[in-house]
């Protein structure tokens, strides 16, 4: 059975999944060169269909992931639609009509909650039938499927996870809102029954006011929500806590579960003035760190007594996670800290681009009562052969571009020797990764113990906020060396954070420099091998068993996917190696510079 999944929302993608694997996977960010798209992504799915060998007849079903979702098959939506709301809503300038239509909607909402939202929901998918008859063939219109969008989460984490079957777990899914819900908990027996036990309201986001507090400190919301928990470490603790005691203070407990205080509305939306006033009384007069850290600070209290309750009311030593609040690496880590998790998953990159894929895992499941196969690995892009290469690098002679290329007979221990001389490369090289985190084959790399080099990088290319740190790709066998990790948990996508271990100076530069934490990409031979064993290189010169990296990709934009984006970028940028499959190419006009 061939699933189209698609994903028409925020950072938009598509997937194929055949027997019950994802074979292939893209985000519409990267062919259309605009950060988190946001429509129908019908150059992934075309893309996909290439890749996969298929056409739209050979596809047996669509399953389109999120009722309550607006989009758009031509043109996209853009940021200022929405994150131009809270402005207006803040602002006491309204027309008569806006006061009616939230006066209307609020009244509609308390009183008639699941007929409204049923009703909202029902338009949702009647306008995007209409878009997808337009664009799919008529024979799969009847075979189009609309899957709820926690239960989309869900699937990645439940069926992503290597558990089911085997263990007995718990999967919860958490993030700013989606169908009504922003968090679930469902109880996996080994025998393979699944329970729902509990949801959230998604009024009561906490993932919802991090965001809202990401906005008002100047960022961009849904985006930069990792830059306030990167400033966190560096906040004065008490007063970070002190913040956060008034950030919890809007909320109460009853059962395990957290609820808006009443009188503060809801945070979803337009309709979250009562709770931005809240959140500028609060913030006024307080440092950036200190808020950074409250946030942050409450944010990791919240999730770890909503999983600890249900773990150990349920008896689970074992969980996996899905949604966007788990793209937070700290609150991951603590969570893997609780006495009573053995085990957990974070399904990697979870925020709503992986939507596609949980939609297309549960649509396998509802049609075959079958699991579909766990994760293998998130290196499900496009991949470009050697005369996709040398077509791209005479185009780009052609343009007046100034460069030297050899082909190389070990091009992994050409890029280790540049890295053991502390120059910086970026790596380009097989299928593209799936997701937010670049894992080695559209690479930003450096010599990890030279701090100079996060200059560097940030000189070249990245223009990173000062404060936040880079991330490191560490081999297997090395790993007891620059992590704390006794549980033994499974990190392979960049999506937990760890205590530094014992020679986390080797690695400073991919490390947090303030708390000394890493997020890393623990890399094995069958995981990625030609990756590996450029690490391994490094090693043999150095003694150093992690190399820095981060993503190949300008300031604001996606990371780069095709060969032309590659060098478009290496051109822009003051980027001087540039490793492209078997291929090095070089600037020599910056040598001595």
């Amino acid at each position: 059975m061939n699933i189209l999944g698609i994903h028409d929302g925020h950072n938009s993608s598509a997937c194929i999944l055949s027997s019950g694997k994802i074979i292939c996977a893209i985000q519409e960010e990267r062919l259309r060169k605009i950060k988190n798209y946001w429509a129908v992504p019908t150059e992934s799915i075309e893309n996909c269909l290439k890749f996969s060998g298929l056409k739209f007849e050979d596809i047996d079903c669509v399953a389109i992931a999120t009722f309550e979702q607006f989009t758009k098959l031509n043109g996209y939506v853009s940021r200022d639609d929405y994150m131009g709301s809270m402005k207006r809503i803040y602002d006491s300038n309204f027309s008569f009509k806006e006061r009616l239509t939230v006066l209307r909607d609020r009244l509609s909402y308390k009183f008639k909650k699941k007929e409204w939202q049923r009703n909202r929901q029902n338009q949702c998918v009647s306008m995007r039938k209409k878009i997808y008859a337009s664009y799919l063939p008529v024979a799969l219109k009847k075979k189009t499927h609309f899957i709820e969008h926690h239960i989309a989460h869900y699937a990645t984490a439940a069926f992503g996870a290597k558990y089911y079957g085997n263990k007995r777990y718990m999967a919860f899914t958490c993030d700013g809102q989606g169908d009504g819900r922003c968090a679930t908990v469902h109880l996996i027996e080994k025998n393979g029954e699944i329970k729902f036990i509990d949801d959230i309201e998604d009024n009561n986001s906490i993932a919802n006011l991090y965001a809202l507090i990401t906005c008002v400190m100047g960022f961009v919301v849904l985006e930069h929500e990792y830059k306030l928990m990167g400033m966190a470490p560096y906040a004065n603790e008490t007063r970070s806590k002190e913040v956060a005691k008034m950030f919890l203070d809007l909320f109460r407990w009853k059962d395990g579960k957290w609820f808006l205080k009443p009188g503060i509305n809801r945070i979803r939306d337009t309709y979250e003035k009562p709770i931005i006033k809240k959140i500028y009384e609060i913030c006024k007069y307080k440092r950036f760190d200190e808020i950074c850290g409250g946030i942050q600070y409450a944010f990791e209290t919240v999730l770890l007594k909503w999983i600890g309750y249900y773990t150990e009311k349920y008896e689970v030593d074992t969980i996996a996670l899905a949604g966007g609040a788990f793209m937070n690496v700290k609150t991951n880590m603590l969570i893997s800290q609780l006495p009573q998790i053995n085990d957990m998953f974070v399904f990697p990159s979870c925020g709503d681009e992986t939507l596609s894929i949980g939609a297309a895992m549960q649509q396998h499941y509802n049609q075959t009562e079958e699991n579909p196969k766990p994760l293998d690995n998130m290196y499900l892009g496009l991949n470009y052969d050697q005369n996709d290469i040398e077509k791209s690098l005479e185009n780009f002679k052609q343009k007046g571009c100034e460069f030297s290329v050899k082909k190389s007979e070990n091009i992994e221990k050409d890029i280790a020797l540049l890295l053991s001389q502390k120059n910086v490369v970026a790596r380009f090289k097989g299928r593209s990764e799936f997701g937010a985190r670049a894992l080695g084959n559209r690479s930003i790399l450096s010599h990890p113990t030279e701090s100079r080099n996060i200059i560097t990088i940030n000189k070249m290319i990245k223009k990173r906020d000062f404060w936040m740190p880079f991330a490191s790709s560490v081999l297997d066998t090395r790993a007891d060396d620059y992590l704390v990790n006794p549980k033994g948990i499974g990190t392979p996508y960049m999506i937990m954070a760890f205590p530094g271990g014992d020679k986390v100076e080797d690695i400073y530069a991919g490390s947090h420099p303030q708390d000394h934490t890493v997020r890393p990409q623990i890399v094995t031979q069958e995981s990625n091998p030609s990756y590996y064993n450029l690490i391994k290189h490094f090693e043999d010169l150095t003694g150093v068993g992690g190399i820095l990296n981060t993503s190949f990709n300008l300031h604001g934009y996606p990371l780069v996917e095709s060969p032309d984006d590659a060098l478009d970028v290496f051109f822009k940028s003051g980027l001087k190696f540039l490793a492209i499959e078997d291929y090095l190419v070089n600037k020599p006009i910056l040598e001595g510079k």
